[in-house]
């Protein structure tokens, strides 16, 4: 868990003035010491009872409230677990508590209820309109997972002996000699507390704002007592021209660890950095600008993000929003302190400082203009904001633009707030314009993990989009965005990659898409061939061999017709492959074959409207057929039914079927 996620709590309560005095220290001491988050920490040491902390925080996430109390005492219908599975609630964080099928609303705990984009996971694996989160202490949270998921019936009485051993980073405890064991039973040495950095004052509204020094402002080289007033500090003088210097090549892959690192606590903007420096690489490289001056345009846009996680300050929400101005002004040299001891180059220095400045000279924190502005730094804005519009859903406009959308943001902020030469650049890079086009080909890569084979096929010329759920592949896939080949994992935290490709086929977007598993399923490679997979490499292959057989396979994938669903209800029951049609919307025929019986579902554009299972018809038929854990299923596309003898809906079908099942254990 990230060093950001555990104080996130107590610096709300700072900022929003309900802290008491003396308190801020100690809890920080604690959350540091014990990687607990500084919500246990705050009840543990008494600085809070459960309901003063949980009021608190709804005031600020203007939210709801569930107590531990409860939510240990809370009955949750099976319908409600079966929204959200286990692995994706326990890497969320999440939940689930109400659902209201005819509404379509799932209501979760969560102790992040202001997360939009675990919202919208949620939501897109839920298959519901809305997700409506209500804040939780977080080893609650973590307990009724456990309680309810994996039928652990002590899991809130041991929440009450001692919350902050129970759950450290959602189920690791801490034992007395100081080990950390996780859910295997595997001991962990435990969390090394995050380096130390200056204090940053909370922005006041109405205090004054010291203006830069224009000229004989000290550097950061300057003594230590300048860095911890972010407000006074100005970034290094450019550098004379000509004396570039690049970063060392060993600091590169240590970086990319560290922005991996702290991407992870911001679900939104996951790869965000690494996808600047992506950027930024090829800017340069169409540029022709000199190695040095390249790779410290690079490296600057790999850490420009490091110390700034209360939010995401691009030069075009800072040039939109003061609050956001206020903050940029106080956080533009947060990454440069962060990593003062790797005594990074002064170009670098000066492009991750000089991000914030405008082209018309209005920016911070120096209001350089036009040339006087390094290149890097101007690259950087513009290549920040491109990748914000079109990939966070929480930017200015609340939604990834497209990339013509994007490019018209930066058309229309040319001169004032982007170099408007720069801007004709990366219009003509995206376009195409002048044979931009990657020699390797373009792969869009479904991993919750992707960074090392992400990396090595963009070295190796690829043109990477990358997906970190099914959820975000299927939005990118239906959009109409056309790759090359699709590489990914057999499993994600939200569904069933084999199950996802097998719908897929059956949809004009993926009926002929090149597909390539790189996983750790073995058992899953006869399925992904009978899916028209062109090939499965089992991991720890190397990168390397994964990379040469795309390129291999890239000139020989073959066209698909459409094709229906098919395997096995050992490795999928079938309620959840309903769930999975119902949510799709699917139409046809869902034949199920048990040794010698068979039995027929049958789909109008997501709604159930006939069963058969031997004599019985209906929705009887229908709960018959759920019972069944062993056999084979398959679903054929092009089937129309020729009635209805059901009139329930799909989710109230389960949820009986969930009922007479309980009832039959």
């Amino acid at each position: 868990m990230s060093g950001a996620a555990t104080l996130k709590a107590i610096e709300l309560l700072r900022r929003a003035g309900t802290l008491p005095e003396g308190a801020y220290e100690s809890v920080v001491e604690q959350v540091r010491s014990t990687g607990a988050r500084s919500e246990e920490v705050l009840i543990q040491t008494n600085v809070y009872t459960e309901a003063d902390l949980l009021k608190a925080l709804s005031a600020i996430y203007q939210t709801h409230f569930v107590s531990t109390e409860r939510l240990a005492k809370a009955e949750i219908p099976r319908a409600t677990l079966l929204t959200i599975p286990r692995k994706v609630a326990e890497k969320l964080g999440v939940f689930p508590v109400t659902f209201d099928p005819k509404a379509s609303v799932l209501g979760v705990v969560t102790a992040d209820p202001e997360q939009e984009q675990v919202l919208t996971e949620i939501r897109l694996v839920a298959g519901v309109k809305q997700v409506k989160p209500f804040v939780a202490r977080p080893a609650a949270v973590a307990a009724a997972i456990a309680k309810f998921y994996a039928n652990d019936l002590i899991a809130f009485e041991r929440l009450g002996q001692n919350a902050t051993s129970y759950v450290l980073e959602y189920g690791r405890q801490l034992n007395e000699d100081g080990t950390m064991t996780d859910r295997r039973g595997s001991v962990a040495p435990p969390p090394e507390p995050p380096p130390a950095r200056p204090a940053m004052p909370v922005a006041q509204p109405a205090r004054a704002r010291p203006a830069p020094a224009p000229a004989a402002a000290p550097t950061l080289d300057a003594p230590v007592a300048s860095s911890l007033n972010p407000q006074v500090m100005t970034p290094p003088a450019a550098p004379a021209p000509g004396a570039k210097s690049a970063p060392p090549a060993q600091l590169f892959p240590a970086v990319e660890a560290l922005v991996d690192l702290i991407d992870m606590a911001r679900p939104d903007l996951a790869g965000h950095s690494r996808d600047v420096g992506r950027l930024l690489k090829r800017l340069t490289a169409k540029l022709g600008v000199p190695e040095a001056e390249a790779q410290a345009t690079v490296f600057a846009g790999l850490v420009h993000d490091l110390g700034k996680t209360e939010g995401h300050f691009t030069p075009l929400n800072v040039a939109r929003a003061e609050s956001h101005r206020s903050r940029a002004a106080e956080l533009y040299d947060a990454p440069l302190r962060l990593l003062e001891s790797a005594k990074l180059s002064a170009d670098v220095r000066t492009i991750v400082a000089s991000m914030y400045e405008r082209f018309d000279g209005a920016g911070l924190p120096r209001k350089l203009a036009a040339e006087a502005i390094p290149r890097g730094a101007r690259l950087l804005a513009i290549a920040d904001t491109y990748v914000d519009l079109t990939q966070n859903p929480r930017n200015p406009y609340r939604r990834a633009l497209s990339a013509g959308e994007a490019l018209g943001v930066l058309e229309k902020n040319r001169g004032t707030l982007f170099d408007g030469a720069l801007v004709e650049v990366i219009k003509a890079l995206v376009a195409g314009q002048q044979n931009t086009a990657p020699a390797s080909g373009s792969v869009l890569l479904v991993d919750a993990d992707p960074t090392e084979l992400e990396r090595r096929l963009g070295e190796d010329g690829f043109d990477v989009t990358t997906a970190r759920s099914l959820g975000a592949a299927r939005e990118i896939l239906s959009a109409g965005t056309t790759f090359d080949m699709v590489v990914s994992e057999a499993l994600l935290p939200d569904g069933d990659t084999l199950l996802f490709l097998a719908l897929a086929r059956a949809e004009d977007w993926g009926e002929a898409l090149p597909w390539v598993f790189y996983t750790d399923r073995q058992a899953s490679a006869q399925r992904a061939f009978d899916l028209g997979a062109l090939d499965f490499i089992v991991k720890p292959s190397s990168v390397d061999l994964v990379a040469t057989k795309i390129r291999a396979r890239l000139e020989s994938a073959p066209q698909r017709g459409k094709k229906g669903v098919s395997g096995s209800l050992r490795e999928m029951s079938l309620p959840d492959i309903v769930q999975m049609l119902l949510n799709g919307q699917k139409s046809g025929k869902l034949a199920i074959r048990a040794g010698q019986r068979s039995g027929e579902v049958h789909f109008v554009e997501g709604a159930i409207v006939d069963a058969v299972h031997g004599e019985r018809r209906g929705a009887e038929a229908f709960y018959s057929l759920a019972r069944l854990t062993d056999g084979d299923f398959a679903l054929d596309p092009s089937f129309v039914p020729q009635g209805r003898t059901i009139t329930e809906s799909g989710e109230a079908l389960l949820l009986e079927a969930m009922r007479r099942l309980d009832e039959a254990l």
